[in-house]
């Protein structure tokens, strides 16, 4: 199955992203972005250029949440009310059939799953253990085989430390693994206009960007741009 992309050089399709970090630092609101420049179409500015966007419905699974907090943070980033997007709550990952089932039926372009834990139910315990990803290989094994082919963003938790939580089946059971971090006091001092920003480091991509970092600045009007991160070098 050939991989394309939904966002120019940021989101591959169909794909399994993981995008994980710390609580609080706007992993939900980074999902919910990419979605609204997905189901309206919007163009993303990759390396200072306005690049297309694939345009299709958006498909939000929820573990934990009330539908009342997801509509909350979909107004937080100004989605339209007619826009493509089907939420779905209680949901648990391991329910294979009815996601198949789903999914042709809404034929999303992205699917947000928030979050690993959350729709784990039970087995969220169990995260350090391998089987705890066995859902992840299904979805990254069968997409585009069993269920129409998407891209689908899965969001986990950080540890402690900020480092990635539970088993490393999680990691490799995908095919991209996101780190969300926001800038440091140090970075910000330096640029001030990066306070509302978010550094993704791509940790492993079958796509090969694995290594790479980009920055994600959020505009006046609650859109994303996207560029390389490249550290200063103290000369």
């Amino acid at each position: 199955l050939g991989r394309t992309f939904l966002i120019p050089e940021v989101l591959p399709h169909p794909s399994v992203v993981l995008l994980y970090g710390a609580g609080g630092d706007g992993k939900s609101m980074t999902a919910w972005t990419l979605a609204k420049h997905v189901a309206c179409g919007i163009p993303f500015v990759v390396r200072g250029k306005l690049m297309p966007v694939k345009h299709g419905p958006v498909l939000l699974l929820n573990g934990d949440q009330p539908e009342s907090q997801i509509q909350e943070q979909l107004n937080e980033i100004d989605m339209p009310e007619d826009a493509p997007v089907f939420i779905q709550g209680n949901w648990q990952l391991k329910r294979f059939n009815e996601f198949c089932q789903l999914i042709d039926k809404v034929k999303p372009a992205l699917v947000v799953i928030d979050s690993l834990i959350g729709c784990s139910s039970g087995d969220a315990f169990d995260e350090n253990k391998s089987e705890f990803a066995s859902p992840l290989y299904w979805l990254t094994k069968n997409n585009g085989v069993m269920f129409h082919a998407t891209t689908i963003i899965v969001i986990h938790h950080a540890n402690k430390t900020g480092g990635f939580r539970g088993t490393s089946a999680i990691r490799d059971g995908v095919d991209e693994t996101w780190a969300l971090k926001r800038p440091s006091e140090q970075q910000i001092e330096a640029d001030p206009s990066i306070r509302a920003s978010r550094f993704i480091n791509i940790e492993k991509s079958r796509a090969g960007r694995g290594g790479t970092s980009l920055v994600m600045r959020m505009e006046a009007d609650l859109t994303f741009s996207v560029s390389d991160y490249v550290k200063e070098i103290d000369e």
